[in-house]
């Protein structure tokens, strides 16, 4: 090679590591000067924790990629803080499970013997298991987990899936007082704070005839509460203690509405029929077929208090694809060899009431106000609770 050639050979070889990019694709073939592109490719994540291995393409010139990556981070940084989703999910359950009391400021937080993290004693805080590894999860898009609103009642536990800020809003909901176990809260109604600790909740079981349930599946089960407004637990709130004629009263009413002269039936589903009134304890989530058979329940619900039910406090909430949203026949998955199946969500079944229950913050266990034989039993629970 002469020497022009070698120096030609050189300078080519310059220009080529100078406007060389990493290319998108499969190894190209050989390029000529002039057809080297001028521009480079990157990958790129605002957030390598919450894309695991997931990357973006940016092209341009050095100066352009800076500001790319600029802007987008900033806008990552943004949405992150606004809508949530760049919070650490397992430090944010390190706070919920104590329900948020913990990560007061010293001097605000009650004494470690007064701690009651959601009304419950702090061996009954909740408890979660994730299902899926980080990089899974980043993945999918989305992490699912197995959640116990009691960690000390393993048969409690409820089976999640959700995007991390979708999980919070769900834990919330289940936790939070009008809905879930009670706790040391409120909830805001327009310009007033409502407050729920104290306030007696009554739930009511409902459950699958044994003769109804498919083959391989366990029985589903219905829940719904509320809370009484205009009594207390007799320790906490402003309202009179609820008494003894109180609650014979509630059970009388609940067994005539729920149980005489057949057991009241909730048809569930996949749409869900939303109803909130929470200056009078109410704030459902009811899983039904239509609007028609949510309507049915929450109306029947209301009666028990003969409080009267107000449409406007209604809505519906209906996913665009529900039979692919909750499959009806779930995917089933490989575990130690064998096929299994996944647990259902949103399953379509007839769910009867079984029982219905008090819970009072002042006691440690549950009054039975209408046991599943259909008997009312009020007056000896009482006695066992009072002693």
């Amino acid at each position: 090679m002469s020497k022009q050639e070698e120096i030609e050979k050189k300078a080519f070889q310059a220009l080529q590591r100078l406007r060389k990019v990493t290319k998108m694709g499969a190894a190209e073939k050989d390029w000529n000067l002039n057809e080297f592109p001028n521009f480079d490719v990157y990958d790129y994540s605002p957030n390598q924790r919450l894309d695991g291995d997931n990357r973006y393409k940016l092209a341009g010139r050095e100066w352009s990629i800076i500001l790319q990556t600029s802007i987008l981070q900033a806008i990552h940084d943004i949405l992150g803080n606004r809508l949530g989703y760049t919070i650490d999910f397992e430090e944010w359950f390190k706070d919920f499970e104590y329900e948020f009391i913990k990560a007061l400021p010293i001097g605000k937080q009650p004494p470690e013997a007064k701690l009651k993290p959601w009304g419950k004693e702090v061996k009954n805080r909740p408890k979660k298991l994730n299902l899926l590894d980080k990089k899974e999860a980043a993945k999918k898009g989305y992490m699912i987990i197995r959640f116990w609103p009691d960690r000390e009642a393993e048969d409690t536990s409820i089976l999640l899936a959700g995007t991390y800020s979708e999980l919070r809003q769900q834990m919330l909901a289940i936790m939070r007082p009008s809905g879930g176990s009670g706790g040391q809260g409120s909830l805001m109604s327009g310009s007033s704070v409502i407050r729920r600790k104290g306030q007696p909740q009554v739930i009511l079981w409902f459950v699958e005839d044994r003769e109804d349930v498919e083959e391989g599946y366990d029985p589903v089960w219905g829940r719904i509460s509320f809370r009484l407004m205009d009594c207390s637990d007799g320790v906490s709130g402003d309202q009179p203690a609820i008494s003894k004629a109180d609650v014979e009263r509630l059970a009388t009413q609940i067994h005539t509405l729920f149980c005489a002269p057949n057991r009241a039936i909730w048809r569930k589903g996949k749409e869900m029929y939303v109803y909130a009134d929470y200056k009078k304890g109410y704030d459902f989530r009811v899983l039904c077929r239509n609007v028609s058979d949510g309507r049915e329940v929450v109306q029947k619900v209301l009666q028990i208090q003969n409080h009267t039910f107000e449409a406007k406090r209604g809505r519906q909430s209906v996913p665009d694809d529900p039979m692919a949203a909750y499959p009806t026949v779930p995917p089933t998955f490989t575990l130690f060899g064998e096929q299994r199946k996944q647990d259902r969500l949103r399953p379509i079944a007839d769910v009867k009431f079984s029982y219905a229950e008090l819970l009072l913050g002042s006691i440690n266990i549950p009054i039975i106000l209408v046991n599943p034989e259909g008997k009312i039993l009020p007056n000896g629970v009482n006695a066992t609770a009072n002693t």
